[in-house]
């Protein structure tokens, strides 16, 4: 494992094999962040590795139920349109597999991301701060921001900021 661009991917070709082997491709899905500088992970130049792991799935498991990218840093020219472009079949549709994009989206943006470029949109931190997220989408109504302080807490804290957030008040007009 390591070293070369598919010395890199096996473990993950390795774990996709086995676990479609055993459930078949529809019911598996797989995430990446291969921006991510979490303890120094990341990659001077991710693109090759994971161009490449992407256009294995992509040939090996057509049917694989999702590939999902988290989005980096766009000030620094992150973005994940490189695997979208791998993953998406020249028709916008492969078999009932999708591409998933997260990382900061705002509920217009997203609408505009899966308007012109197909997939679907992931919302991960504002589900925190909005538990009721779907319904303030639907209705427009603004997102709350999380308090980061509470996220990832254990003992007794550990449903601060999860379980407190007060859902959105609907006008009349909406309910």
């Amino acid at each position: 494992y390591g070293g070369s661009t598919e010395g890199r991917s096996r473990f993950s070709l390795e774990v996709i094999k086995a676990v479609t082997e055993a459930v078949g491709q529809e019911r598996v899905g797989i995430r990446f962040s291969p921006f991510n500088p979490f303890q120094g992970m990341r990659m001077e130049d991710p693109y090759p590795t994971f161009s490449y792991i992407v256009t294995q799935i992509r040939e090996l498991y057509p049917r694989l139920g999702y590939v999902h990218l988290v989005e980096g840093d766009a000030t620094k020219g992150d973005s994940t349109d490189f695997a979208r472009k791998i993953w998406s079949s020249p028709d916008g549709e492969r078999a009932g597999s999708i591409f998933i994009s997260c990382g900061g989206y705002t509920p217009e943006k997203a609408g505009e991301v899966v308007t012109e470029k197909g997939g679907a949109v992931a919302f991960a931190k504002w589900f925190i701060g909005n538990p009721d997220l779907v319904a303030r989408i639907q209705h427009g109504l603004p997102l709350r921001v999380h308090d980061r302080k509470t996220v990832y807490l254990n003992g007794p804290k550990a449903y601060q900021g999860y379980t407190d957030y007060a859902p959105a008040v609907l006008p009349e007009s909406k309910l």
